[in-house]
């Protein structure tokens, strides 16, 4: 095929990407692209970016990122040379015969093979052989770009195979950056570079013909192949606006949100925001669009010309900077400065263009951070970014007004998406929704009015803590905790001064939470222990003469043995201890209890802090435990806290536990602490919210367990277990406890094969609002109850009946099939007629609370479950209203940590949903497992 006067030789023979190619390459080529065949690394953000633009382009499918670091097979590359040949529209569908011995007629591919085979593209050896199956070499995949470049003219003349196509692909710049060569297998994100690189590469003109009809060629300087062939222009410049705000205007009219400024040029980018590059030099690649304009495909910094200087406010030398440089102080206390171009500057304060500011030194953030941008590879900084924050911590929130009050200082902070343009983030970086501001979250925000009448404001999700104890305060402000000093926020400093909250005091014990700046923007101490983790002491030693630590055998809630030190310094139950000789560490010693819980935590690999089940010493009131590792029932014997005592019978003593969560311990007996290494075990599947003392020791493990212990580490009001442990259980007392109570709807069963062949039937559902699928054994224990409390029947899988809409529960085995099923819903048999209306004005109302149920149905024990038609609900304090037929009472229960999701019953799909996704009306099948009576862990929207 030949364009007027133009030609991208798509439609020249190569040289065949066969075995009998083998382009050597010179020694310098060699040393810049030589990786060991078979050592190429995992793909790089660069390498996904490069795939990411081709696409974009249009040059390449879409392509997974998982698949770049793969090899190549021969007959893989068949597509993509189609698509770059430009032969796809015009491609057999079948061939009589194949071209090559080793292809069949019948091959998928046998049309590709054989329009290329006729094209000459391809063409096989000797033997007419195409070895499909071999690996693609780097020497095969330049040759193929070279050629599909037209270029194999210019390498013929350059001396041919190999040198002058040796000389060309160097030339391109095809092998830069290559992390293999030669015969080595190439993979996927090498490919993408050499087209890449070809993309820049001069396009290829007709300039003449000779008398037979011969073309004559040439090198247009002027055009790429990007143009040439894709209609594409790469030009390059400086973004000069985005949606909020221009460089040297806070005016962004005539920016939209898909759009962007180049050099005071406004172009459409349909496909992505890029906002986050003001600012930069970049390359920007353009295509008409139907109406004629410019749209932005892809946008790129470029190489070597940005360069970005981010200091913390805390860093900052305020009366030494001056309207040239900024000063500051490194990590190393070193004073350092960042030049400026004083006469250009261009400040961006919280996103928004900002002049008339006076002296520099006056809007740096005080709380925030900087970012100077140098855009022309000079070394002076062209563009100032300040971004101030304040902190936040939402206590409460007025949904008719979009406003959020602060926990202290009660402050309104309005978030309205449908008003200002708010952008939330969690604090990697990802986006994340408004529902994520609840209660007791901790964020900071930066807002900038704009032109348009409405707010920029961005939000982040503050969730880096660090736990542990407050060892010293250093000069008044800096707070040593596990041996790194932080020093307290803005927020903090207010709280403190207008006597809101106490300040931390040394030996205090606390989650300490850390805003952008990495200040301590508030602290908790009821959550001071979260980062810790559970652990069996399986014994204790103190070697040598001279000990300043004590040798710990821990068997921790990650199911693993370890043997570590403690620090010099140790803090235990709320005290400090400094083992700086053995007599220190023999008075420690028998505190730590072996055989027993602890919680742990480490600073580097010693242990440095340990929480017993004794009672903390600095605790105001030693029953309360506060902050502590308390011990709420062991074997028979209930503390008599929280009317969890029975009284006559000690099998009967229940207590809470938190589904899921609850770590559950099973070990040896004490005697054999150190011998049966083999018979630990530990596992988080408890799936109930109430547990029988005497079922689960008899039922659940069916063993006599030496000692059984439950402890909780934060909550006091309520005997709410987080660990269990089972001395003596061995390590299958913790074993088979892996089981799912969620609730699941029911779409359909197909037949299906297991991994061995076997026949089995596939029941498809939905959970979280998405479709998924697990082989159901034949028989199955069966139960249908609201609370899924009863033991199941074994029974064939026909005589359960599941049909579309039922919602069921299901436990599974070692292999993922499900071997249980509790109906808890049938859809053609609800509870709740379709023409009842609540009428909550009649009905007193309570709050739902459920039975205590045992664990007798232990294989897949069900929670308390109700269903009824929701009311209304408190966005405020997540509490939701709801009314049941045939009840004398209207209902209310928590929902703040539960899910959400929608199942449609006309279509038969679901959808994840919020608690905004709730309309009047509305059946709801609610789930308990938090360990809280008045708490759903699962709300179910049949609509």
């Amino acid at each position: 095929m030949v364009w007027p006067k133009r030609i991208i030789s798509w439609f020249l023979t190569f040289i065949m990407i066969s075995g009998t190619c083998a382009l050597s390459m010179t020694a310098q080529a060699k040393e810049e692209t030589e990786v060991a065949a078979g050592e190429q690394s995992a793909a790089k953000a660069e390498d996904t970016a490069i795939a990411e633009k081709l696409t974009k382009l249009g040059v390449i499918d879409e392509f997974d990122t998982q698949t770049l670091t793969n090899t190549i097979k021969r007959f893989e590359i068949i597509p993509l040379l189609m698509e770059l040949a430009g032969l796809n529209n015009g491609a057999e569908t079948s061939a009589v015969t194949s071209p090559f011995l080793d292809i069949s007629a019948f091959d998928k591919q046998i049309g590709a093979y054989s329009t290329l085979y006729k094209q000459g593209y391809i063409t096989g050896d000797e033997n007419r052989m195409f070895r499909p199956n071999d690996l693609l070499t780097y020497n095969e995949a330049v040759t193929l770009v070279i050629n599909i470049m037209g270029y194999k003219l210019f390498a013929m003349r350059n001396g041919g195979y190999p040198s002058g196509y040796l000389y060309t692909a160097n030339v391109c710049k095809l092998l830069d950056g290559l992390t293999g060569q030669g015969s080595d297998p190439i993979v996927w994100y090498d490919v993408c570079r050499i087209l890449n690189h070809a993309m820049d590469a001069d396009a290829v003109v007709v300039t003449n013909y000779t008398g037979d009809g011969e073309a004559e060629f040439t090198l247009d300087k002027e055009r790429t192949i990007l143009e040439d062939r894709y209609s594409i222009t790469k030009t390059a410049g400086i973004v000069t606006g985005n949606e909020n705000t221009r460089l040297r205007s806070s005016d962004s009219t005539g920016i939209g949100q898909y759009q962007i400024e180049i050099d005071r040029t406004v172009y459409n980018t349909p496909d992505a925001e890029y906002a986050q590059f003001l600012g930069k030099a970049v390359y920007a690649y353009l295509k008409k669009n139907e109406q004629g304009e410019f749209d932005v495909l892809y946008l790129e910094e470029i190489p070597k010309k940005n360069t970005e200087y981010r200091l913390d406010a805390a860093d900052i030398l305020f009366s030494e900077t001056t309207g040239s440089k900024i000063y500051y102080t490194d990590k190393n206390d070193s004073k350092k400065h960042i030049s400026l171009d004083a006469a250009n500057l261009v400040v961006i304060y919280n996103g928004k263009s900002h002049t008339g500011y006076g002296a520099l030194s006056d809007i740096l953030p005080k709380n925030g951070y900087l970012t100077a941008l140098d855009n022309t590879g000079d070394q002076i900084s062209d563009v100032l970014f300040i971004n101030e924050f304040q902190n936040f911590i939402i206590d409460s929130y007025d949904s008719y007004t979009n406003t959020y009050y602060e926990k202290y200082t009660k402050e309104p902070l309005r978030l309205d998406p449908a008003e200002d343009d708010l952008r939330i983030y969690n604090a990697d970086g990802s986006a994340a929704t408004i529902d994520k501001l609840v209660r007791g979250t901790f964020i900071s925000f930066m807002q900038t009015e704009n032109s348009k009448g409405y707010r920029l404001i961005t939000v982040t999700i503050n969730s880096k803590s660090v736990a542990g104890q407050l060892d010293e305060i250093f000069e008044g402000d800096k707070y040593l905790i596990n041996g790194t000093y932080y020093e307290l926020a803005n927020n903090m400093k207010q709280y403190i001064s207008q006597g809101l909250v106490a300040a931390p005091k040394v030996g205090q014990t606390a989650a300490f939470y850390l805003d952008l700046a990495g200040r301590i923007g508030y602290y908790d101490r009821d959550a001071a222990q979260i980062k810790g983790q559970y652990a069996v002491v399986m014994g204790t030693e103190v070697t040598g003469a001279i000990a300043n630590a004590i040798s710990l055998k821990l068997f921790t809630d990650e199911g693993k043995i370890i043997d570590v030190k403690t620090t010099k310094n140790l803090n235990m139950d709320g005290k400090r201890y400094t083992l700086s000789n053995k007599s220190e560490i023999e008075k420690v010693l028998p505190l730590i209890p072996v055989g027993d819980i602890i919680i742990f935590s480490m600073n580097g690999e010693n242990v440095n802090y340990i929480d017993t089940p004794a009672p903390n010493s600095v605790a105001e009131n030693p029953l309360g435990d506060a902050g502590n590792l308390n011990l709420i029932a062991s074997g028979s014997e209930f503390r008599a806290r929280n009317g969890m005592c029975h009284g006559t019978d000690p099998s009967q003593n229940k207590f809470v536990v938190k589904s899921n969560e609850t770590v559950i311990f099973s070990t040896p007996s004490m005697d054999k602490l150190l011998e049966d290494t083999d018979e630990y075990a530990v596992t988080k599947k408890l799936n109930t919210s109430k547990l029988l003392y005497g079922q689960y020791q008899n039922t659940a493990t069916r063993q006599n367990i030496e000692y059984f212990a439950a402890y909780n580490l934060e909550d006091t009001k309520v005997g709410i277990s987080t660990c269990l442990l089972l001395r003596g259980a061995g390590g299958t007392g913790a074993s088979g406890l892996s089981r799912s109570s969620r609730f699941h709807v029911f779409t359909k069963f197909t037949d299906s094969l297991d991994a061995d062949g076997v026949h089995m039937k596939r029941a498809y559902y939905y959970e979280n609002g998405e479709e998924g699928s697990c082989l159901v054994h034949d028989e199955v224990r069966y139960s249908y109850t609201r609370a899924g409390n009863a033991a199941g029947d074994l029974v064939p899988l026909n005589n359960v009946e599941l049909c579309p809409g039922d919602v069921f529960q299901f436990s599974t085995d070692s292999n993922g099939y499900i071997n249980a099923i509790n109906v808890v819903y049938r859809a053609d048999q609800s509870d709740i007629k379709s023409t009842y209306q609540p009428d909550i004005a009649k009905k007193e109302l309570a709050w739902l609370t459920f039975p205590s149920y045992s664990m007798e149905f232990n294989i897949n024990d069900g929670e308390g479950a109700a269903v009824g038609r929701f009311i209304d609900i408190d966005i405020k304090n997540s509490i939701m209203l709801f009314d049941m037929e045939d009840s004398e009472k209207s209902y209310q229960i928590a929902v703040d940590k539960a899910s959400f999701e929608l199942f449609r019953t006309d279509s038969l799909k679901g959808e994840p949903a919020t608690s905004a996704s709730l309309m009047e009306g509305d059946v709801v099948l609610i789930r308990s497992e938090t360990g809280y009576d008045a708490s759903a862990a699962q709300i179910l929207i049949l609509r």
